[in-house]
């Protein structure tokens, strides 16, 4: 039974206190997965499952298949592949060049991450997250005692912080061939916990499993959990859960552009905060609008993902641009005309007529100390104002005015909002498609 650790005692206590003087690397919200090589002689099945807290909730499975001899970069690939290809949720992933990791985005506080090695004995496979605070390494059911190769397996765990890795591992000749998984995470156990709190972490030894609770002081930059086993046996699996990284804070869920349809009420579009720049990938547009009621932005929505109170309302700003004969004009600072509170959770921006111009470019900005309560995450979101572009691309052509057409005679509703032109809703009527035709020729540019 050997442990292992990259960092000598002589440099913990400056280790500390230089991490703490740089901001973190691994952001909460994400996940790097790192891999060694594999060593199955049939083909075998690896998964990632990330497991959503509630109220969202949901469990989500992606598998890639490991061929034999396939390596730690390759296995990589395909299990980053598998990640990235998985479109609800879309996740994004990051695939470091030089070494076998991936590291998975957009991850929510509370989600679970899990890889599951399966039979494809990995020695020592690992998860590693920003401000970690709670992980596993699993050892279920009963192991093969011998390797693909025949050789006594050997079985690992250990952990990552910001001093360094303690690894230790044990082979089945050691547990005289007793490979029941409590039996091996009470050996693990034995070697790893005395000196866990060294690295800022406590270990709890939980029958099959191994509990990992870590100091966040000492995960400011990464905190992992390290875990495989060159048994071909199934059963070894790591998990750590996404923390919190701003207690009390709060962060923004939805951005819409809101208007009344007489009919029908209020009727949002959804705004990609995202979305920068022109043309289709430019940021959303708000088409709707005519003479009667004016034209484009008037009310903008922010939803929130917790209650929040307002206390300083110069804090949200506005920065516009025009476009007149396709030029854009220098930027613009503005206000809203007022803010209401919706709910606790949700105010609007209200803009009269006009106030933001038509063929225009607008992005809405919160500022610090805005609300009583801090903020994190994406705090801005562009919007273009083009009245009749029903496709978005930032320019009226026909394009749009026929895509209206093609949608006569269907109800107003969420999904149908940006069609109804002249807000009357009921049904998709003729008067949309001819607002979108007077329009031709009219663009909105961005910076």
């Amino acid at each position: 039974m050997n442990t292992r650790s990259n960092r000598p005692a002589a440099a913990w206590t400056a280790l500390a206190l230089a991490f703490a003087a740089f901001p973190a690397v691994l952001q909460a919200g994400t996940a790097t997965l790192g891999f060694t090589a594999p060593n199955n002689k049939s083909k075998e099945k690896v998964s990632v499952t990330i497991t959503y807290p509630p109220p969202n909730g949901g469990t989500y499975k992606v598998e890639a298949t490991i061929e034999p001899g396939d390596n730690a970069m390759t296995k990589r690939d395909k299990i980053a592949k598998a990640i990235d290809d998985n479109a609800i949720p879309d996740w994004r992933v990051d695939k470091d060049p030089n070494d076998p990791t991936c590291t998975v985005k957009d991850l929510p506080k509370g989600a679970t991450v899990e890889f599951d090695p399966g039979k494809t004995g990995e020695a020592a496979d690992k998860i590693e997250v920003g401000k970690l605070q709670f992980g596993t390494s699993s050892f279920s059911g009963k192991f093969e005692p011998f390797d693909s190769d025949g050789l006594p397996a050997v079985f690992t765990a250990g952990i990552v912080t910001d001093i360094g890795e303690l690894t230790t591992n044990v082979s089945a000749a050691e547990l005289n061939f007793q490979t029941d998984g409590p039996i091996i995470c009470q050996a693990l156990f034995q070697r790893l916990a005395p000196r866990a709190p060294e690295y800022g972490a406590h270990i709890n030894f939980a029958g099959d499993r191994l509990e990992v609770y870590f100091d966040p002081a000492y995960t400011i930059t990464t905190g992992g959990i390290v875990f495989g086993t060159t048994s071909p046996s199934e059963g070894c699996r790591g998990q750590v859960v996404i923390p919190d990284p701003c207690p009390g804070c709060r962060s923004i869920t939805r951005w819409e552009s809101v208007r009344q349809h007489m009919s029908v009420g209020e009727l949002p579009i959804v705004l990609d905060p995202a979305a920068t720049g022109n043309g289709m990938t430019g940021p959303t547009v708000e088409p709707r609008g005519n003479r009667q009621f004016g034209y484009g932005i008037q009310k903008i929505r922010i939803h929130f993902d917790g209650p929040v109170t307002l206390v300083n309302p110069a804090g949200i700003t506005v920065t516009g641009h025009i476009t007149s004969g396709g030029v854009m004009s220098p930027p613009l600072q503005m206000l809203p005309g007022w803010i209401e509170t919706l709910a606790t959770d949700v105010i609007d921006l209200i803009f009269p007529t006009a106030m933001l111009p038509d063929q225009g470019c607008y992005t809405f900005t919160i500022q610090p100390g805005t609300f009583a309560e801090p903020l994190m995450g994406d705090l801005d979101c562009s919007v273009r104002s083009l009245a009749g572009d029903a496709t978005g691309s930032g320019t009226v052509n026909i394009s749009d005015s026929l895509l209206i057409q093609s949608r006569l005679g269907q109800p107003v509703n969420d999904q149908t909002a940006r069609f109804d032109l002249n807000l009357t809703g009921g049904v998709l009527n003729r008067a949309d498609f001819l607002e979108s035709k007077q329009q031709i020729g009219h663009m909105a540019l961005c910076p």
